[in-house]
């Protein structure tokens, strides 16, 4: 008997904002083809600071099975895929409820919604799928779902309203400057990050929050352990950078169980 012919696999997408659209044969069989993976981590980039990564195979396949649950006569629309070390960095910065280690800046991630279709409904195609991770975000505009091939995961942003019920306020946000040549380090710095981090919806960090947590405790144990100086404060040596809470935190386990971004 002849072989079977492979499948090929057709994806069709538009970017929200900058209005490009493709329609590529990206996958023939267990082959990806080269130049139309390239279109899509074209399309896919972080055009704010025009920067591209090669997009991982595997979200690709997941942004095609998402396809394929909704009806592939629908376009796929794309708010957010890569996003660059400045550009999350500078999010981060200007108090934006972001992931330091966002899959986003592996190229691993993209926030998508499709005209005509209820986010929910989008939310529940991707989740059918089982892996990786899927957040709702219906509170945001436009309303959109997050989709990524890391962890196993799922979380939904909660109602801001219910947010100030429970004093989960995060930090106040302030004038978005973008500096594409920012490092997280930098943004890092700021000890106002910890409470950021921890108004995320459960899950939506891969690094979860505890565990920032108790490295800001570790930390302040620390300092406190420290010689008293002349005027009465801990010393440390001249020069010495402070190192950021949410490194330290670096060797924290990944999520893995459903929860939430």
């Amino acid at each position: 008997m002849p072989n079977p012919k492979p499948v090929e696999r057709h994806l069709r997408l538009k970017h929200h904002w900058t209005g490009e659209e493709i329609e590529v044969l990206y996958r023939i069989g267990d082959d990806y083809q080269p130049a139309a993976m390239e279109s899509i981590s074209h399309l896919l980039r972080d055009w704010r600071c025009n920067k591209t990564i090669a997009m991982d195979p595997k979200l690709i396949d997941r942004l095609y099975a998402l396809q394929q649950a909704i009806g592939d006569h629908r376009t796929i629309r794309v708010i957010s895929a890569y996003r660059s070390e400045g550009y999350n960095a500078s999010l981060l910065a200007a108090g934006r409820n972001v992931d330091p280690n966002s899959q986003h800046m592996l190229g691993r991630a993209a926030d998508v919604f499709v005209p005509g279709l209820k986010p929910d409904k989008l939310r529940e195609a991707a989740a059918k799928a089982g892996v990786g991770g899927v957040g709702y975000y219906p509170f945001s505009g436009p309303r959109f779902v997050h989709v990524d091939s890391g962890p196993e995961r799922q979380w939904t942003e909660m109602d801001p309203a219910e947010r100030r019920k429970l004093g989960i306020h995060g930090r106040r946000r302030g004038p978005f400057k973008l500096d594409c040549e920012m490092k997280m380090d930098q943004a890092l710095q700021d000890p106002g990050v910890v409470e950021q981090l921890a108004a995320l919806p459960a899950g939506a960090a891969v690094i979860p929050v505890a565990a920032v947590q108790q490295a800001a405790a570790r930390a302040a144990e620390a300092t406190a352990a420290l010689p008293a100086a002349a005027d009465g404060g801990p010393t440390c040596e001249a020069g010495q950078p402070m190192t950021p809470l949410a490194l330290l935190a670096r060797d924290g386990e990944p999520v893995s169980a459903p929860g939430g971004r």
